[in-house]
């Protein structure tokens, strides 16, 4: 972590807040997969639009990148 920018600690912070916020929507007791890969997909997707926000290019291309390479969908 010593190597994140502030932005990248910023953005884990966040993810880990949008988790709290579907916790009542994707949770069920036991989580499947596939709810918790729609769930990451919406969550990565909002991770984007904080790094566009934030002028975050290297950030930004380390985020899809990163969703390339888990299978999540990235929107437009």
């Amino acid at each position: 972590m010593n190597r994140w920018s502030v932005t990248r600690i910023a953005s884990t912070i966040y993810h880990e807040a949008l988790h709290h916020k579907y916790w009542d929507i994707y949770s069920s007791g036991i989580q499947s997969e596939q709810l918790l890969k729609k769930e990451h997909e919406l969550i990565y997707n909002q991770e984007i639009s904080f790094f566009k926000k934030l002028n975050s290019v290297e950030d930004l291309a380390y985020q899809i990148s990163l969703m390339k390479d888990l299978k999540i969908k990235v929107y437009p």
